[in-house]
């Protein structure tokens, strides 16, 4: 038998409903009516006397006869009586809603989102109710304000720094030097304001938290008009605890008194951090064999070298020998000396003495050579003993 066109009744209007696929249940009675959980009216069976339950339809349609919630009333059984008469139900949950939802994934599931559009993937559907376990997942995804994020803005800072003097190849840790910036205005108005100039040695050319920091100054009223500039000459100081190794020169500039960004720039080569060494090294000035006569007086001329990266400071002694080898030992004769000179030597510089001596009576010229021999104490000992001795031949 073809089914029966159900009527809307109350004031909850609902669809006429011609599934043939729907479950029928039959009861004789005279009418009865569905109401929601909020007491509306839902569907009204009046002047039939078989009716249909709506026991195998979806969760949509279930809501289309009782409007809102997860839930719906009906009795066990119709009560007999008036049509459109009806007491209140006992509640019962919704066959039509345990019987709708499946878990996603599953064959249910894929045969419930074929036909309905399941709005919040959870096996509710478009349908879902306000009294749904997952309500706040749709109410978001349906009628939630959008977040507003506020995007940060970065102003440049307003002053530029370069750097315009040669800057160092090598340093030596406990040292200095005058490392030359130049400040520019980055923008087309005049710059006044108070301005903090940092200077750091750099293992990767990036300013970092394991930069260490050299040299800075402040200019509390600095005043450049527009695309102006001024030079300032920072003192790097590069303190002893700085690790040897190479490492680039990071300058930085900042306007502290506005929210702009500070002005980073690396230089374009690296330099060369040193520990600070002294080498005092001993050399005759001339490479010619010296010419002695037995019993007479001769001169042999002696130059003293730093050779090492800071200064020489200290006291020294010379000694000129007669030797029958190339090598000093105890059967060596003594010819002069110079004993507890004072020196104070920079990098790369050197004193040179004249020793006067007078030949051994036996000596036969060409046939023994000079040794000169220097020992040291200085600030910072002498590093390298292997060039603390000379030799020359004689003639």
């Amino acid at each position: 038998m073809a089914p029966r066109r159900i009527q809307p009744g109350g004031i909850g209007a609902c669809v006429s409903i011609e599934r043939p696929e729907l479950r029928i249940a039959q009861h004789a009675g005279r009418g009865i009516r569905c109401r929601s959980e909020h007491g509306i009216r839902g569907l009204r069976f009046a002047g039939v006397s078989r009716f249909r339950w709506l026991a195998g339809s979806r969760w949509d349609e279930c809501r289309r006869a009782a409007v809102g919630g997860d839930h719906c009333h009906r009795g066990s059984r119709p009560q007999p009586g008036r049509a459109g008469d009806a007491r209140r139900p006992r509640r019962k949950r919704c066959p039509l809603f345990t019987a709708s939802t499946s878990a996603p994934g599953t064959a249910g599931y894929s045969a419930y989102t074929s036909v309905y559009h399941d709005i919040g993937n959870d096996g509710y559907g478009y349908t879902t109710g306000l009294g749904s376990p997952h309500v706040a997942n749709v109410l978001n995804l349906l009628g939630a304000a959008p977040t507003t994020t506020t995007p940060t803005i970065t102003v440049p800072s307003p002053v530029s720094v370069s750097f315009i003097s040669t800057l160092p190849s090598t340093v030596v840790t406990g040292t200095s030097s005058i490392v030359k910036l130049k400040l520019t205005t980055t923008s087309g108005y005049q710059f006044t304001g108070p301005v903090s100039i940092n200077l750091y040695a750099s293992s990767d050319n990036t300013n970092s938290s394991d930069d260490t920091l050299v040299g800075s100054v402040t200019l509390p009223h600095l005043s450049l008009r527009a695309l102006g500039t001024r030079v300032v000459a920072i003192r790097a100081n590069y303190a002893s605890n700085l690790a040897a190794g190479a490492y680039f020169f990071v300058a930085s500039a900042s306007a502290s008194a506005t929210d702009d960004s500070q002005f980073e720039l690396a230089s374009a080569t690296s330099f060369i951090v040193q520990e600070p060494t002294v080498d005092l090294a001993t050399a005759f000035a001339s490479a010619n064999p010296i010419s002695v006569i037995p019993g007479h007086s001769d001169e042999a001329i002696v130059t003293i070298t730093n050779t090492g990266n800071t200064i020489a400071k200290g006291i020294f002694n010379l000694s000129l020998y007669a030797s029958a080898d190339e090598l000093l030992d105890r059967s060596d004769t003594l010819l002069t000396g110079v004993n507890k000179r004072a020196i104070r030597l920079r990098p790369g510089h050197s004193i040179t003495l004249h020793l006067h001596f007078t030949a051994p009576a036996d000596a036969t010229p060409g046939s023994c050579d000079l040794i000169a021999s220097t020992t040291s104490i200085t600030q910072l000992a002498d590093g390298d003993a292997s060039n603390d001795t000379a030799t020359i031949p004689t003639a």
